[in-house]
């Protein structure tokens, strides 16, 4: 786990999530590769925990009250042992979002 944790040097924040619009990749083989939004929805659950890789080295760098876009890829596995530390404290990992996803929008 210190190995982990020392690789994939990152934080934790607590977000409050006003909306929501997830974006589903298609995998048939039909519509491979295509993007389908749910539509713009209230969250079921606000506050969430995400893990985001340092780029900060203070707290001050990540402000309070700022609003953000944010991409959370879902990738689960059963892989073991976890090689990340987003994987070992069961957390989501917070990413820019892509452009090919913005137009999505």
């Amino acid at each position: 786990m210190p190995t982990i944790l020392n690789e994939d040097a990152g934080a934790v924040l607590e977000v409050k999530i006003t909306r929501e619009n997830p974006v589903y990749e298609q995998r048939k083989l039909w519509n491979k590769g295509e993007l389908r939004t749910a539509g713009w929805r209230t969250p079921v659950q606000p506050v969430k925990l995400f893990y985001v890789r340092q780029t900060g080295k203070r707290c001050a760098d990540y402000p309070l009250n700022e609003k953000v876009q944010i991409h959370l890829i879902d990738k689960s596995t059963n892989d073991w042992p976890l090689a990340t530390a987003s994987k070992l404290l069961n957390l989501l990992l917070w990413q820019p979002v892509p452009e090919v996803i913005l137009r999505q929008l």
